[in-house]
């Protein structure tokens, strides 16, 4: 296959885009510049029925602006929260966070995290001596941990989806740093969290992956 007819697929894709949204899809132009960046020609032509399976599954079309374009290839780790059964904020807090790192070193093959040392020291810190020790955070992390990951790999397969192209364009909507990633991860989850706590959780994006 030709640069010019993948650019030619590439063209008929942002123009189906620009149709479902009436706008110019200025995140997603972004994205495809990102991801063109990491790719060769013949790379780039095995991407594109990936793309339109994540664009099938992905969010409505309000999601094609350029702030939010990240929702669409960020979508498969939504229900992973729902499996979290966590009774109190922190441990909460605690879950998305390990959603995210575990993710964000799937994508990047890194080693999973076992934990957030920052966030764990902090929290062993408030509790002292009250709670005898901090093992439902271990534990919340553990349980988080293993279904981000499983959850990821069930939806490649289940979408047919290679899991190195979702890598590849992960690390593209994270401009190749695994830190960006995470916290887009985390911002992800926002709405999820309660409004009065919210800004509590935002106040953690300071504590960067892999921290």
């Amino acid at each position: 296959m030709t640069s010019s007819t993948i650019n030619g697929q590439l063209n008929d894709l942002l123009l189906e885009i620009r149709v479902k949204t009436g706008n110019n899809a200025p995140g997603f132009t972004d994205f495809m510049s990102k991801l063109s960046a990491l790719t060769d020609t013949q790379s780039a032509a095995q991407l594109i029925p990936t793309l339109r399976k994540l664009l099938d599954h992905g969010p409505s079309a309000k999601f094609f602006g350029a702030a939010n374009v990240v929702n669409i290839f960020l979508s498969p780790f939504q229900n992973v929260i729902n499996l979290i059964n966590a009774n109190e904020t922190g441990l909460s807090f605690y879950a998305y966070r390990a959603i995210a790192y575990t993710v964000t070193a799937w994508a990047y093959n890194h080693t999973i995290p076992s934990e957030s040392s920052t966030v764990l020291n902090n929290t062993q810190k408030g509790m002292g001596h009250t709670y005898g020790g901090i093992n439902s955070y271990v534990s919340t992390w553990q349980k988080s941990s293993t279904n981000a990951l499983g959850g990821i790999r069930k939806f490649c397969k289940e979408k047919n989806i290679p899991e190195d192209h979702m890598k590849i364009m992960l690390i593209a909507i994270s401009s190749e740093k695994p830190h960006i990633l995470s916290q887009l991860i985390m911002e992800s989850y926002e709405e999820k969290i309660q409004f009065v706590v919210r800004n509590i959780w935002k106040s953690g994006y300071s504590i960067r992956y892999p921290q």
